[in-house]
């Protein structure tokens, strides 16, 4: 492979990464979901370059450090696509309150609440 293919390649990733971080910005599901597959199919395809390239120890640097940046891009990415999802789930609970499940069991903590003693043995055993 060329270096030229591999750098444009990376070009071409960095700027989808940049569009689906725009796009998860502009809270739009269905143009996330369309721009984070495109990326996905790019990183696989850049993947698959950097197995096959050759290249000189310059050219190797400043890949690296491109991939690191974009690493890093990621996880930025991750926590604010969780920060949404948790104001989706509250957003949810504020139009839908009683759309939990329905505790069959009291409410006496998470595992319902203890059964009451008689206080008389059952089996005496020594």
């Amino acid at each position: 492979m060329k270096q030229n293919s591999l750098l444009e390649h990376l070009d071409l990733v960095e700027q989808q990464f940049n569009e689906v971080s725009v796009v998860l910005a502009e809270v739009n599901p269905t143009q996330l979901e369309v721009a984070s597959a495109a990326l996905q199919r790019l990183a696989s395809d850049l993947v698959e370059l950097l197995r096959t390239a050759r290249g000189d120890e310059a050219m190797r640097v400043t890949v690296v450090q491109r991939l690191q940046a974009l690493s890093q891009g990621t996880m930025l990415l991750r926590s604010q696509l969780h920060r949404q999802a948790a104001l989706v789930e509250q957003a949810l609970k504020v139009v839908m309150p009683g759309g939990g499940p329905v505790s069959t069991y009291a409410d006496g903590g998470p595992y319902g609440s203890a059964v009451r003693q008689s206080g008389a043995f059952k089996v005496l055993a020594a």
